[in-house]
């Protein structure tokens, strides 16, 4: 079924990745289309998974409401400093793992003063709604035995 399914979204000149209806498509490392039924997940997410998924989301939207010079800021600094990412990349990896230092590093390097866009200086941004752990420090965060 998969290499009749790839000929035929070759036929009708097709060039998406992703979702399409029931199949899932992407190019491998070597450009060969692979195309596969879509499958759903058999259990739900963990909390841990939803707060990454939340604090992904509400990263994406601070990302949208930054000025247009901030943006070019944050595209800029990754463009100096020749980091294969591009600014929202950036961005968004400091919103999922808070990091002074690196933003310092970066701020210092590429000569723009980035703005730490993920927290309060307490360090205790979190998005809206409870926390995905109860009861202590989040697993990371916790000593293993």
């Amino acid at each position: 079924m998969k290499q009749g399914t790839t000929r035929l979204f070759h036929l009708m000149g097709m060039v998406a990745w992703g979702d399409i209806g029931p199949f899932t498509m992407y190019k491998n490392k070597n450009g060969k289309v692979v195309v596969f039924l879509k499958t759903i997940p058999g259990k739900p997410a963990s909390e841990l998974q939803t707060h990454y998924r939340n604090r992904f989301a509400a990263g994406c939207i601070l990302w949208q409401m930054l000025s247009p010079s901030e943006r070019d800021d944050w595209n800029l600094a990754t463009s100096r400093l020749s980091i294969p990412l591009t600014g929202h990349n950036l961005f968004l990896s400091f919103i999922l793992r808070p990091d002074d230092q690196a933003l310092a590093t970066i701020n210092r390097q590429s000569g723009i003063d980035l703005a730490n866009p993920h927290y309060d200086r307490s360090h205790k941004w979190r998005p809206p709604g409870p926390p995905p752990w109860r009861g202590g420090p989040p697993p990371w965060a916790r000593d293993k035995k």
